[in-house]
């Protein structure tokens, strides 16, 4: 779904038949006397349940968003040290720039629910997201940042084929776990 770059949320909980237009005016006046999120007040007045704002704030998100491709942008190193290898694979994020008061994290649209928790919690800059091109862009440029991941899942792999061989040359009625994986 396109959107507007302008888009309010309120109005897409009405597009999206989560809440009446009514309700979003009621939401709009109450944010006049209180300094909560729309759609913490939605939920908490008209119960939208939390996967809807969630959603609907992913569209919102990802209809301003700016769009990167990672095996060509220039990657400012600085900043990767603001989270672990682990993390950085672990939620498909990882730091590329400090520009305008705010650092850019780079992830792809599949994984910014999980980024954006993520970041919230444990990055303690403003920070703004920027959307790879797709996951083959992102890992690459994962790898190229926080190299050794992909690498130690191709030698798992590798192991795993080894070891599946070697089972079903010993014992051809066992089973093959070629394809299992481990965390």
């Amino acid at each position: 779904m396109t959107l507007p770059k302008n888009t309010k949320f309120g109005s897409l909980l009405v597009s999206q038949n989560l809440i009446t237009n009514e309700q979003r005016l009621e939401i709009l006046e109450m944010q006049k006397t209180c300094a909560k999120p729309f759609g913490l007040l939605a939920e908490n007045l008209f119960n939208v349940h939390p996967r809807d704002t969630q959603r609907v704030w992913l569209m919102q998100y990802m209809s301003v968003a700016t769009r990167i491709n990672l095996c060509s942008y220039h990657v400012d190193t600085r900043y990767l040290s603001l989270m672990s290898k682990r993390q950085a694979w672990q939620f498909k994020l990882m730091p590329v720039a400090f520009t305008q008061g705010c650092l850019l994290l780079a992830t792809t649209e599949q994984n910014l629910a999980r980024a954006h928790r993520f970041a919230t919690k444990h990055i303690d800059l403003p920070f703004i997201f920027v959307i790879a091109k797709d996951q083959t862009d992102l890992e690459l440029g994962l790898e190229k940042s926080y190299p050794g991941k992909a690498m130690r899942y191709q030698h798992h792999l590798k192991s795993v084929d080894s070891d599946a061989t070697q089972t079903s040359a010993a014992d051809p009625s066992a089973p093959s776990h070629k394809h299992q994986l481990v965390g």
